[in-house]
């Protein structure tokens, strides 16, 4: 069973993405969502997937991530996806919250918790749906990177 954070900023797209990982759960142990800005505010992908995790009885760990991208400013696209993000499903506003560990704080303790835990070398999958801002400011930070990528 491959470990699993799913790394999207939840509109359409991202949230089928994980519908189709929930469908596998003996193929996949989903440790939790980050989001990124990108279809839309971080603040809005972010209560999408609490709204979807709500409307399907979920208690995954959501984390929030960068609310702007490094090198440019954020695009939303609500012609795609609507003022939300997510336009379309009548989802309940969310009563789930996000963890307080941002996205690259949440990231780092999964990698550094299983590599005690396991002794392998790549511990954890991490599934792109974004440009991978969070994943760079892992670079940035105390400890490389160490995972396989999994992107769109």
């Amino acid at each position: 069973m491959k470990k699993l954070i799913i790394d999207c900023d939840p509109g359409h797209d991202d949230v089928i993405a994980s519908l189709i990982a929930l469908a596998h759960p003996l193929d996949f142990d989903i440790l939790g969502f980050t989001t990124v800005c990108g279809n839309n505010t971080l603040k809005k992908v972010t209560n999408n997937i609490l709204k979807v995790q709500d409307f399907l009885g979920l208690h995954i760990p959501v984390s929030a991530g960068a609310s702007t991208p490094l090198k440019r400013k954020p695009e939303p696209q609500p012609l795609a996806h609507g003022k939300s993000g997510m336009d379309g499903p009548n989802l309940k506003r969310a009563t789930s919250t996000p963890i307080r560990l941002s996205a690259v704080e949440f990231i780092k303790k999964n990698i550094k918790h299983l590599i005690n835990q396991t002794n392998e070398k790549f511990p954890i999958y991490l599934f792109y749906r974004t440009d991978k801002t969070n994943k760079k400011y892992i670079y940035l930070g105390e400890i490389e990177y160490v995972g396989h990528d999994v992107h769109k």
